[in-house]
């Protein structure tokens, strides 16, 4: 029997740290209630990767349970860390075979397990895909912090790399991922699953908060968003300050329902430095849905005015409320609401406040506006979310083509491999499903790749060569290397167990440094072994750590091609220009009094031209420049 799994590893991570949901943990309950209500046999829910191959399958009655004390409104911390860790103990294990589907369907980019599981599951036979929500840190990164827009990118960039298909929450980020694709030359299936607009149902429900209670006591209009830059709160307070002194006394109290988030510091200071506008702003954050659904019921309208969005889920639960929304028309906002809201343009503040005025002015427009969405509004359910997302699945298992198929990463003589993140001048780029085969390599004596680079996890691990050329023969095998800084002499052997060959040689304490050695290699894939003396820990890292692995590069003696190139650090067919004892500056590189000159201007360019491959050549090149300073 065919099987869907669903990946919700992310979920229960997120709910060992907070009681309440935001947009996308709440389209994930959505999921797990409808398809573990409705197909408990056929679609498995994955609480976590055993990373063999196997996946923890948590049991769909004690998950619904999950989902049901979520929503109750009574949910404490330590009552729901005591549930996921029953719904731990309980799980049983699957592996995918082929013809199952493996989905996604939460924030891949903030976890790393994501693409590994994405990874395993393929290496299986599943076709796998994942939920995109939108790609606002890529198109739109003034919007996110420095770490999101680089975590996000490179996350992404992987995803699309391992995956058969994409399934988004709304036409208008199909349209947005099927042009970044199109960038990236890999014509991959998408198709648009549109979110509801309802909000989950309540059973048993808890009572209403005592302090959300008395807001309901007084007229107050009501914004639900994570405070965020995007989300454009400055806007709103900026109109509600200019409503206070036209026309002070019919304003009537503003909401906001959110959690802070980044780039609204100052704003957050201008509502301290005004008293929340005297009390007219009241903010709330972690509220259950409870409470939330009372706030919907009982205010005079909502208003939405996002710069960027995927979907909107509050504008589409305002409606579902019977509740006018004021929002701006930005990217898929008028998908959601359609001609049932009110917009307006987001960045005229003059505007938006006569527009509110007017309807304090005229409660009959309020009315009018409630009673068209009475009467002529059509909700999407979640019901309609999970038929459609289950079609998109059942289209694709006629669509026979291979997308991005599995490589079998074989090393080839001379060239320099990657096994950190961070770039290195002479190391060749891979795509995400060569590194991630590469990855497979490293026995479990490793940690996991890292940007900096990929720690011992002890004092010895090894590592697989798989060669396209595996004849038995002598190789030189360069380590580009990374150990910790609190002592010296650590003395490093490498060996090649099958030959009983070895070598050793002496660690730079906190530094980086190649170690260019000889062993004898037999034919067909070998392992050479990779044994430290001592471990300590660095700076505040909990794990005890001796030696971290950069890069690596295999040639045979003979080939003096190869061990040209090897030695040059650079892939065969580049120019090359330092030897690998030295670290010298490049010679497009200015001087250093000019240096912040050129960092300025190469910032420059690369923000004109995008965060994309222009971005990347900066970092690497402002990297390589700062190293060959630090060592002169």
């Amino acid at each position: 029997m065919k099987k869907y799994y669903f990946d919700i590893s992310d979920i229960i991570e997120y709910f060992s740290n907070y009681t309440s949901a935001s947009g996308i943990q709440r389209v994930q309950l959505e999921l797990i209630r409808h398809f573990a209500g409705t197909a408990p046999e056929t679609c498995l829910f994955v609480a976590e990767n055993m990373r063999n191959g196997s996946f923890a399958i948590a049991n769909p009655r004690l998950l619904l349970n999950l989902v049901a004390y979520i929503d109750s409104g009574t949910a404490t911390q330590s009552s729901l860390r005591a549930l996921l860790s029953s719904l731990k103990s309980a799980c049983t294990t699957a592996k995918p075979q082929s013809g199952d589907l493996f989905f996604v369907s939460g924030a891949f980019w903030a976890s790393s397990s994501s693409l590994v599981s994405l990874w395993n599951a393929k290496q299986g036979g599943a076709r796998v895909g994942l939920f995109c929500y939108d790609l606002i840190p890529l198109r739109q990164p003034e919007f996110c912090n420095e770490t999101l827009v680089m975590t996000f990118g490179s996350a992404i960039k992987s995803a699309f790399e391992i995956v058969d298909f994409i399934a988004t929450i709304s036409e208008y980020v199909k349209t947005d991922v099927e042009a970044y694709l199109r960038d990236m030359g890999n014509p991959l299936p998408v198709f648009a699953v549109p979110l509801a607009h309802e909000l989950a149902p309540h059973k048993g429900e808890a009572p209403i908060s005592d302090h959300v209670q008395p807001l309901l006591d007084k007229p107050y209009v009501l914004f639900v968003s994570t405070v965020e830059a995007r989300k454009n709160h400055a806007f709103v307070f900026a109109i509600w300050q200019e409503l206070l002194r036209t026309m002070p006394e019919k304003v009537p109290d503003l909401v906001w329902v959110g959690r802070k988030s980044w780039m609204v510091d100052d704003l957050m200071n201008r509502v301290d430095r005004l008293n929340h506008l005297d009390g007219k702003l009241k903010i709330l954050s972690d509220i259950s849905d409870v409470d939330l659904t009372a706030l919907y019921q009982n205010c005079l309208f909502t208003v939405f005015p996002s710069l960027a969005e995927g979907w909107g889920l509050p504008v589409a639960e305002s409606l579902m409320f019977g509740k006018p929304c004021i929002a701006s028309r930005q990217d898929s906002i008028p998908e959601v609401g359609g001609d049932f809201v009110w917009y307006v343009d987001p960045y005229n503040i003059t505007g938006g406040a006569a527009f509110i005025g007017d309807l304090l002015n005229n409660p009959a427009k309020i009315k009018r506006g409630a009673d068209r969405i009475r009467t002529g509004f059509k909700p999407r359910r979640w019901s309609d979310v999970g038929r459609n997302l289950m079609d998109g699945f059942r289209r694709l298992e006629a669509d026979r083509t291979s997308y991005n198929p599995l490589s079998d990463m074989r090393l080839k003589d001379g060239v320099l491999y990657p096994i950190a993140n961070r770039p290195v001048v002479g190391v060749t780029e891979l795509k995400t499903t060569e590194q991630m085969s590469l990855d497979e390599a490293f026995d479990h004596n490793w940690y996991g790749r890292e940007h900096w680079t990929r720690w011992l996890k002890g004092l010895s691990g090894s590592v697989m060569l798989k060669r396209q050329r595996d004849e038995a023969d002598d190789y030189t095998i360069l380590l580009k290397l990374t150990s910790v800084g609190f002592w010296t002499g650590n003395t490093i052997t490498v060996s090649c167990p099958q030959t009983g060959k070895q070598a050793s040689f002496s660690a730079l304490a906190g530094s980086d440094f190649d170690a260019l050695i000889t062993l004898p290699l037999p034919k067909g894939d070998c392992e050479i072994a990779i044994r430290t003396d001592r471990s300590d820990q660095q700076g505040a890292d909990p794990r005890h750590l001796s030696v971290g692995l950069i890069a690596m590069g295999i040639a045979p003696l003979g080939d003096a091609s190869a061990q040209r190139h090897l030695s040059l650090g650079l892939e065969p067919g580049s120019k090359p220009f330092r030897p690998v004892t030295t670290v010298a500056r490049p010679p497009e590189l200015p001087a250093p009094a000019h240096t912040q000159h050129w960092i300025f201007n190469v910032a420059r360019r690369a923000l004109k031209e995008g965060v994309g491959p222009t971005w990347q050549r900066t970092r690497k090149r402002i990297y390589i420049y700062w190293s060959a300073r630090r060592r002169q």
